[in-house]
């Protein structure tokens, strides 16, 4: 089996670099650093262009940024440019599916901003930029919008944004040429108060998508009408119903097939597994795994499914485990890899990438 590449954002507030290359080779089970893009702050999260050659990154800070990246064979990552998110605490971005647009979320003050991506990677000035308003019933967590991630629905001409803050999907429409998202209040949705919601996955079906709430320990199902609208097919707990420690969820994933959804739990330090009914796209809990770490903020499933790369943000490790396909349930590899304050993980698309161990300074 070829090695897997893949990328990892992070904190740089303690001793973290930037953004971390990795290689994975199934054959031998070892993981290795390749290489480190240095000068910039927080990438909490990042985005690879379709065709594996740009990489984008937020800055996540007071005045958000997103940077663009070449990606190179031998050089790993040159900077092309760096915009503004127009908004605060950037935390999310994404890719249409042809990399022609991108999606920033602004946690910190609630807006979210489009970018035309050219032909050369880089990212046009903001083609959009929206600040959502309101509130909801936490007032520690919830006193004002957090726009927390975007998802492009398949046939590509709708994003539907996370708004932790006020407990709201919302749903956007995308105008092309220019790039520019327009907000369509009759298709917001919220599945409930305090939920929190954060992160999504969609079936490959293209007609069913899986929020995961951060602030009641859930995952929502919905499913998706050709006109864009949602509708809230159930919620079900990440945890088990034992447990009585402070937990919040973070991401979540499903697998390629279609038939287990993935999602992490921070305090119960867990990654919950979910059977996806055949029928009805509804999901059952089935167990929570340890994560093999302290906050589980993010993790990836590889294009194949076989294996399941967990970040575990506070004890600074990166876990692999193997899935059984069959089953759903994960396994601990015994493999992991030391990160300072590891967030987001994304695979690159060409798994033949090789690089030698040296830190890039941008």
């Amino acid at each position: 089996m070829k090695p897997i590449e893949l990328i990892v954002g992070t904190y740089t507030y303690t001793d973290s670099l930037g953004i971390y290359r990795l290689r994975f080779d199934p054959d031998s089970m070892a993981i290795d650093g390749s290489g480190i893009v240095t000068g910039i702050q927080n990438p909490s999260f990042l985005a690879v262009h379709p065709n594996g050659s740009y990489v984008f990154a937020v800055s996540e800070i007071s005045k958000g940024l997103v940077y663009s990246y070449q990606i190179g064979k031998s050089d790993g990552a040159a900077l092309l440019g760096v915009e503004e998110t127009g908004g605060a605490g950037p935390c999310h971005i994404e890719l249409n599916r042809d990399g022609t647009v991108a999606v920033v979320s602004n946690y910190e003050d609630g807006s979210v901003a489009s970018f035309l991506v050219g032909d050369d990677g880089n990212l046009q000035k903001a083609s959009s930029v929206i600040q959502h308003s309101g509130s909801s019933v936490d007032p520690a967590r919830q006193d004002k919008p957090h726009a927390h991630s975007a998802t492009y629905s398949h046939e590509g001409d709708r994003v539907f944004i996370a708004d932790l803050g006020i407990d709201k999907i919302v749903s956007y429409g995308l105008k092309m040429p220019d790039g520019v998202i327009e907000p369509d209040r009759k298709r917001v949705k919220s599945a409930g108060t305090g939920f929190g919601p954060r992160h999504f996955c969609w079936h490959p079906s293209g007609r069913y998508l899986y929020c995961i709430n951060e602030l009641d320990s859930s995952i929502s199902t919905f499913m998706n009408t050709a006109d864009g609208f949602l509708t809230h097919l159930q919620t079900v707990s990440t945890i088990p119903s034992e447990l009585s420690r402070q937990n919040t969820c973070a991401d979540i994933h499903i697998s390629p097939d279609g038939k287990y959804v993935y999602g992490s739990n921070r305090g119960h330090d867990s990654i919950a597994i979910f059977a996806v009914d055949s029928l009805s796209r509804k999901i059952t809990f089935k167990v929570a795994i340890p994560s093999g770490g302290n906050t589980p903020r993010n993790f990836a499933l590889t294009p194949d499914g076989r294996f399941i790369f967990v970040a575990n943000q506070n004890s600074n490790n990166i876990v692999i485990f193997e899935r059984d396909s069959t089953t759903g349930l994960i396994n601990l590899t015994g493999v992991e890899i030391q990160i300072p304050l590891p967030v987001c993980i994304k695979f690159l698309p060409d798994p033949d990438i090789t690089y030698s161990n040296r830190v890039l300074h941008t």
